[in-house]
């Protein structure tokens, strides 16, 4: 049948928007009734979800391959992670991920990029072992690091304390938007420095 999240996101017209590759590995797997899923994917549902409550999720596959899609029509967000692994499936570095996102903002792509770094506790870049990426996509290393590391370092999403006066500041945790005056996250309870 096919993939109806992709289906619904070339309707749209979602397709159409610039799509930003970035490959990765997940900081852990979970199991699932059926197979070991990445981490990655839930935290970007669970970004995508707090952005806009219409959003579509689905995954399509084999146990080994499967793409996980998400789709956020309210914010012109269509992303597809496609997780490929060999060897036991419950070992992360087994895993290696090419994320595909579709969007309209630049500065959206760089959000989700700092929602996927997040996961590891210093970033994503130095935790990724482009030896299994390479063998699967054929990829220029310095070409996907460079890519990287423009989308974390976005100034774009890091103003100046002088600029979000009367504005919401961001959780470097889970991603929440909070008025200013908030001591601690709304979403998760992170003290703010």
């Amino acid at each position: 049948m096919g993939n109806p999240i992709r289906q619904k996101a070339k309707e749209l017209g979602f397709l159409n928007f610039t799509k930003t590759t970035l490959y990765a590995q997940p900081s852990s797997v979970r199991q699932t009734f059926s197979r070991c899923v990445p981490n990655i994917d839930k935290e970007l549902e669970n970004y995508i979800s707090r952005l806009d409550k219409s959003f579509m999720k689905g995954r399509t596959g084999g146990v080994k391959a499967h793409t996980y899609s998400i789709i956020a029509p309210k914010e012109n967000i269509y992303i597809e992670d496609t997780d490929h692994y060999v060897g036991w499936a419950h070992n992360e570095k087994n895993h290696v991920l090419k994320i595909d996102i579709y969007s309209d903002s630049n500065e959206k792509v760089s959000k989700i990029a700092k929602i996927i770094n997040k996961s590891f506790p210093n970033g994503i870049v130095p935790n990724i072992r482009w030896n299994k990426i390479k063998k699967k996509y054929n990829i220029n290393e310095k070409e996907c690091i460079a890519t990287w590391n423009h989308l974390l370092n976005d100034t774009a999403l890091n103003p100046s304390k002088k600029e979000i006066t009367n504005k919401l500041k961001m959780c470097q945790k889970c991603g929440r938007e909070n008025p200013i005056k908030n001591n601690y996250c709304e979403g998760c309870g992170k003290k703010f420095e």
